[in-house]
């Protein structure tokens, strides 16, 4: 059952180059259309291709739609970690609440420049196989705020609960609520996204909250 979930993974490289074709006209007819009205028929027209094609690498629409997420989520985790080294290369004094409204600001940025992460990622999940993607993403941007603080000399619980995956969810939860009733990431709830993840890692770690705040 699962297996229809889950893209086949293609050996040589014309057949790379045919899904990855395939997944970039999916993502733009998904935009364009909606998840909703999202098909694999309709985007074996777009492509001028027979279905059989298609479905020889992605059995259902979900297993094409988790591919889709699944690459969102990867590109976003790298790209915040790129950034997030670019800082401490850069050995700025910014103290870790600036750092923490940084990277919801840079987040907030990947998804307004794809539209097809915001259905996906922010709009819900296809299948429980995206669900776990995006459980394991959240979990290794808690590893990056974790590694933050640190150098803040803040730590918080790795476990029961995970406070940093914690503290991701939460800002994440304001993107989507955002999303949901604006279709939009808009600069008042990126600022409460980070203003929850900074209150609640202000209480967890037992700090006192931003003067002025």
């Amino acid at each position: 059952m699962t297996s229809r979930f889950i893209a086949r993974t293609p050996v040589q490289e014309r057949s790379r180059n045919r899904v990855s074709l395939i997944l970039q006209t999916a993502e733009a007819l998904l935009v364009e259309v909606g998840l909703g009205d999202f098909s694999i028929p309709l985007l074996a027209e777009r492509l001028d291709s027979p279905r059989a094609t298609i479905y020889k690498f992605f059995p259902t629409p979900y297993a094409l739609l988790n591919a889709l997420a699944e690459q969102h989520l990867a590109a976003l985790e790298l790209t915040l970690q790129e950034q997030a080294m670019l800082e401490l290369q850069a050995r700025t004094e910014m103290g870790w609440r600036e750092g923490t409204r940084n990277m919801i600001s840079n987040a907030a940025a990947y998804y307004r420049q794809h539209p097809a992460a915001c259905i996906l990622l922010l709009g819900g999940h296809a299948t429980d196989d995206s669900f776990r993607a995006m459980e394991y993403t959240i979990t290794c941007l808690g590893r990056l705020t974790r590694h933050m603080l640190q150098h803040a000399r803040i730590t918080l619980r790795s476990s029961a609960p995970d406070e940093c995956a914690l503290a991701i969810e939460f800002g994440t939860t304001c993107f989507r609520v955002s999303y949901l009733l604006h279709k939009d990431i808009t600069p008042e709830y990126v600022e409460a996204g980070a203003d929850a993840m900074i209150a609640f890692i202000e209480k967890r770690a037992g700090l006192s909250p931003e003067p002025g705040a």
